[in-house]
């Protein structure tokens, strides 16, 4: 009869770190499906021109300027090297979309991610392969 209940005591022990195991187990793959190994933002990213810093007048006022330095993630190396060749070309783009915003806008959360979408918009109109595929701020100063 000890035997019989050291055994069902054994059995039941057994049973319930498998189950532990399984549970452990499959959240881990849940995760790991659901949010990969965190080297896929890295993996998937294009590659990134840097521009140089911008100084620009805001719209409203000569008094008032901002400062701004981005990283423009493009598809292909191609477009990159595009970039770099339009130097000149991108920098009159960009000055011109910068000064084309309110201090009010740019400064609000809504209105950096309308200016991205512009300056994407905007640059993309002078490549002629490829594209930029997100903006991003490397510095954004207003005064």
């Amino acid at each position: 009869m000890e035997k019989d209940k050291s055994r069902k005591l054994l059995t039941i022990l057994l049973v319930s770190i498998l189950v532990l195991l399984l549970l452990i187990s499959a959240f881990w793959i849940y995760n790991f499906i659901m949010f990969g190994n965190g080297n896929e933002q890295a993996a998937k990213q294009g590659p990134i021109y840097e521009t140089e810093e911008y100084t620009v007048n805001t719209l409203e006022s000569t008094r008032h300027y901002v400062k701004a330095q981005f990283a423009l993630e493009t598809t292909d190396d191609k477009t990159k090297k595009e970039l770099e060749k339009k130097k000149y070309i991108l920098e009159d783009t960009v000055i011109m979309v910068l000064s084309s915003k309110p201090l009010e806008v740019m400064s609000t959360v809504e209105g950096k991610k309308e200016l991205k979408q512009s300056l994407i918009k905007e640059i993309n109109k002078c490549l002629d392969k490829g594209e930029v595929i997100k903006v991003y701020f490397k510095s954004l100063i207003f005064n």
